[in-house]
């Protein structure tokens, strides 16, 4: 799913990208794949995302006390944070769906253009810079705590006992 929300970061890029530096208006800036920026697949899109998150929450046991990962706070708040904005951001898409299938037409407003009549391409820009860097995160923390922390602690322990066993010796 990291690779897929780089994909879906960069989409999001450039389509800044396409409003700012080529001075596109908004409705004309929809990314590399602009026959995919539409109400359903951003609903879809994020509901993947959201629900892939979850399913990683309770495959690493995060809900179980006794769970290793639960002792590494850094892990545990990043994956707070990043569930909690992709969890708006899944509901901010899910009411967008929500008024596309009411009015049949594409760039809702949801509940963030409604209090704010902001861009909407600049928020989603944000929401997903920060899941996209908190999901890599998590990643290298996953991978330094259930991977490579445990083989430094074990090589390190072997180093320690084989250094105590030639003291022993002389």
């Amino acid at each position: 799913s990291v690779i897929a929300q780089t994909g879906h970061t960069l989409e999001h890029f450039v389509q800044v990208y396409q409003h700012l530096v080529l001075d596109l208006p908004v409705s004309e800036s929809h990314g590399i794949l602009g026959q995919a920026d539409i109400e359903p697949v951003h609903f879809w899109w994020n509901f993947t995302i959201m629900l892939t998150l979850i399913v990683v929450y309770y495959a690493w046991e995060f809900n179980r006390p006794e769970s290793t990962l639960r002792q590494f706070k850094d892990l545990r708040t990043t994956f707070f944070v990043v569930l909690l904005v992709q969890g708006y951001h899944t509901f901010e898409h899910t009411l967008k769906y929500y008024q596309h299938i009411q009015t049949g037409s594409q760039g809702t407003p949801g509940l963030i253009g409604h209090l704010l009549g902001s861009d909407l391409i600049f928020f989603h820009f944000w929401i997903n810079l920060i899941v996209y860097p908190g999901m890599v995160l998590l990643m290298v923390l996953y991978i330094w705590h259930m991977q490579l922390y445990p083989a430094f602690i074990v090589a390190s322990t072997k180093k320690k006992m084989k250094s105590g066993q030639m003291q022993a010796a002389r």
